[in-house]
């Protein structure tokens, strides 16, 4: 399942077990956290050899077959793993208004198949079913001292795979103004109304990995540019960018309405309610009250199946804050001056004034829990501005930049 060269270490770290001191090989007691290159190899011929007494044929098995469990970092590629695929589809108009002006108008469609949906770890999704109420897909194992018995045939936690099923379409239409430069400015206007859904949390059910389709991108895209050259050999330019706010999904985090998963990590989005929405607050506030009405203190599928340490699990009851935000708008106006000094023919030294989100709007960004977790104090509270680095261009703080371009 892992390539030769990683063989030795993942197996070496599979076997290992949280200890005082962090995490530790088994009797070996070497912290693995804190263990370097050269007293690992030093080390590997004997913590093998001891491997190999505990569990004689273990040097040449499969890791999976001893470890019995893959987590996001040690996913595994499902057999025949499909190819990424796309189909794009556009027709557009273009009409001419003025010698220097034109106007486009297209219509856009992508539909996407085969996706890893979620990211690089979202798209790991455990096909066992470990923490599922009626148990998993491959029995737990009893116990040790065979857990990591590679002939038993058992399970001691959650093997992810790599998910290919994940589909997105993208439509939208796209207008256009361009005006070329003449009588001393140009500028092109661009909007962009779209509908784009895919899978956004391919973990939130795992009986039904389409159960997040829906919205991920904003509705409304638009951006203008334009330049103008002043008298002096001064020149003014802008960009100015306006994007609505995105799909937000309001969840409950820590319990499984559907029994999918009942780990710390198991989340719910409230009954009623589509994954990614546009939501007002009123519609939040209903959905919020048909919960506590229906849901809230009663046991949880959990609770009901007897999973161990959850007899005593409830589904909590929500509290919507005084106040909360389900997104912002996005904003930002960039500016360039520049002025021209010529000498002679061949040079020219143009000194540059940039001022980035120049009415410094806040662009607030960061929520709590990244998916507005309803059991969180601080749900739908913004914590820090977009882009709080100040990267230039991003619609983050305030910002100037100057610069000098000289040219021969």
């Amino acid at each position: 399942m892992f390539f030769d060269t990683q063989e030795g270490w993942w197996r070496l770290g599979e076997r290992a077990s949280l200890g005082p001191n962090g995490r530790q090989f088994l009797q070996a007691s070497i912290p693995f956290g804190t263990l370097v290159y050269g007293q690992f190899l030093q080390n590997l011929p004997g913590t093998l050899a001891k491997f190999n007494a505990y569990l004689p044929g273990t040097g040449s098995t499969p890791q999976i077959l001893i470890s019995k469990t893959a987590g996001a970092l040690g996913a595994l590629f499902p057999k025949d793993f499909p190819t990424l695929q796309a189909q794009h589809f556009n027709l557009g108009v273009q009409r001419q208004i003025s010698n220097d002006l034109v106007v486009t108008a297209d219509f856009v469609y992508r539909h996407t198949i085969h996706e890893t949906p979620g990211g690089f770890f979202g798209a790991s999704v455990d096909y066992n079913h470990f923490n599922a109420v009626p148990g998993p897909v491959i029995p737990a194992c009893a116990g040790a001292p065979n857990d990591f018995n590679p002939t038993d045939n058992c399970s001691n936690g959650p093997i992810n795979f790599w998910y290919p099923g994940g589909n997105a379409t993208y439509k939208a239409l796209l207008v256009k103004v361009n005006k070329r430069l003449a009588s001393r400015y140009q500028f092109t206007a661009s909007y962009a109304l779209q509908y784009s859904d895919a899978i956004n949390d391919v973990g939130l059910n795992l009986y039904n990995y389409n159960a997040s389709y829906g919205p991920d991108q904003a509705r409304h895209n638009f951006t203008f540019s334009g330049l103008v050259n002043l008298p002096w050999g001064f020149q003014m330019s802008l960009i100015s960018t306006l994007i609505s706010r995105p799909p937000v999904s309001p969840v409950i985090s820590g319990y499984s309405l559907d029994g999918s998963d009942t780990s710390s990590g198991g989340h719910f989005i409230l009954p009623g309610l589509s994954y990614n929405q546009f939501l007002s607050q009123s519609d939040l506030q209903k959905a919020v009250a048909n919960y506590n009405a229906n849901y809230a203190g009663k046991p949880t599928p959990a609770n009901l199946g007897k999973v161990p340490g959850k007899s005593t699990e409830f589904f909590p009851a929500v509290t919507l804050p005084s106040h909360y935000n389900l997104g912002h708008d996005f904003t930002s106006q960039d500016i360039r001056l520049s002025k021209a000094f010529r000498f002679r023919d061949r040079y020219e030294l143009r000194i540059i004034a940039e001022a980035f989100n120049i009415l410094n709007v806040g662009n607030l960004n960061d929520f709590v829990g990244g998916t507005y977790n309803l059991n969180s104090p601080g749900f739908a509270v913004a914590q820090q501005r977009l882009s709080n680095g100040s990267t230039f261009g991003s619609g983050g703080p305030r910002a100037f930049q100057f610069a000098g371009r000289f040219t021969f």
